[in-house]
């Protein structure tokens, strides 16, 4: 753990610092460290995602290329949010991630309309686990 901590502690210098070299970088590290560093402290563990996160977005308004990865990353969050039971806060992740990928379709549809497609199936088949299959029959009839 301390490792990680003293990692991180370098790599937010770094970012700070060369942003353009180095948020990659931190965001990529924090998600690396969250899962030993959050062991047991659910605080700590989304203090470190909340950070990822930042850095995810601040990459994707500077960088289009980033954007899957902000999507990627809020997917993983909402099944990992979905795993331990907290479902509004997983559905609030689907959507923002589905909102990331709409995004990347409407730019550029040839390249990134099937990634749209595969947040939009995720999303709704969270809503039919829930027993919300209107909404998610709704959802599955949209296009980007």
């Amino acid at each position: 753990q301390a490792c990680y901590e003293e990692a991180l502690t370098l790599c937010r210098k770094l970012a700070q610092t060369f942003p353009a070299e180095y948020e990659a970088d931190l965001a990529d590290l924090l998600a690396q460290a969250r899962p030993m560093l959050g062991y047991l402290r659910p605080r700590r563990e989304e203090e470190l995602f909340q950070e990822e996160r930042a850095a995810r977005y601040r990459l994707a308004d500077r960088y289009f290329a980033y954007e899957a990865d902000l999507a990627e990353c809020l997917a993983r969050r909402a099944e990992f949010l979905t795993a331990q039971g907290r479902l509004s806060r997983a559905e609030d992740m689907f959507r923002e991630a589905l909102e990331v990928r709409r995004r990347q379709a409407r730019r550029r549809p040839a390249a990134w309309t099937e990634e749209w497609a595969a947040a939009r199936d995720r999303l709704a088949s969270f809503l039919e686990s829930l027993g919300r299959s209107q909404e998610a029959a709704q959802l599955w009839q949209k296009t980007p």
